[in-house]
C-alpha cells in the first residue's frame, strides 16, 4: 500500500454535497481506503479570481493503485460529477488533484508529482496541515510549507473552516 494525498476542490452547483459524495466514491474505489481528512474549507479561487469561491478539502488515503492508476480513478469520479476541463483554473463542479503519493517526483505530461502548485496554494495547505502537519513533501514538512506561503502571501486571505464534516 502506497501513502497518497488528494486535494478536492469545487465552486459549481451543491459544491459540499459533490465533495460529501466525492469521498464516498473514493472510499468505495477498489484498492483505495481513506486515512485521514481533513474539515471543508471556503477559500477564494487561485489563478482564475473572477469564479466563485471554492469549498475545498484535502483527503489521505492508502492505495495499491499506481499513481498513473490512482489518475485514472480520479479522473473517473471526475467526470461522474460532469467536470468539464474547458477554461483552465476556472470553475469546475469537482477537481481532484494528487498532491502526492508516496514520496515519488516525477514530471511527465500526464502526472506531475508533487503537485507542483501545492506550496503555493493556501487551500491545499490549510487542510493539508490540519491532518498531516508533519509530513515531509518535497524534503519540507507540510508546517514548513505552510509557514513559506505565509510569509509569500501575507495578505491573501486564508481559507475558513466550515463547521459541518464532509464525512
Amino acid at each position: 500500500m502506497t501513502f497518497a494525498c488528494l486535494g478536492l476542490g469545487s465552486n459549481l452547483g451543491d459544491s459540499f454535497k459533490t465533495l460529501k459524495d466525492a469521498v464516498t466514491c473514493l472510499q468505495k474505489a477498489n484498492s483505495v481506503q481513506l486515512d485521514k481528512h481533513s474539515s471543508c474549507y471556503v477559500s477564494k479561487p487561485w489563478g482564475r479570481e473572477d469564479q466563485p469561491d471554492f469549498l475545498n478539502a484535502v483527503i489521505g488515503i492508502q492505495t495499491q493503485l499506481s499513481a498513473e492508476e490512482l489518475l485514472s480513478c480520479v479522473q473517473a469520479i471526475e467526470l461522474h460529477f460532469e467536470r468539464k476541463r474547458t477554461i483552465k483554473w476556472g470553475p469546475r463542479t469537482l477537481d481532484i488533484d494528487i498532491l502526492c503519493y508516496g514520496q515519488l517526483q516525477q514530471t511527465d505530461s500526464a502526472l506531475t508529482l508533487p503537485h507542483p502548485y501545492f506550496s503555493e496554494r493556501d487551500f491545499v495547505l490549510v487542510p493539508l496541515h490540519e491532518i498531516y502537519p508533519n509530513l515531509v513533501i518535497a524534503e519540507k514538512a507540510v508546517s514548513e510549507w505552510l509557514a513559506f506561503y505565509l510569509e509569500r502571501f501575507p495578505n491573501r486571505p486564508l481559507p475558513e473552516k466550515l463547521k459541518t464534516a464532509l464525512i
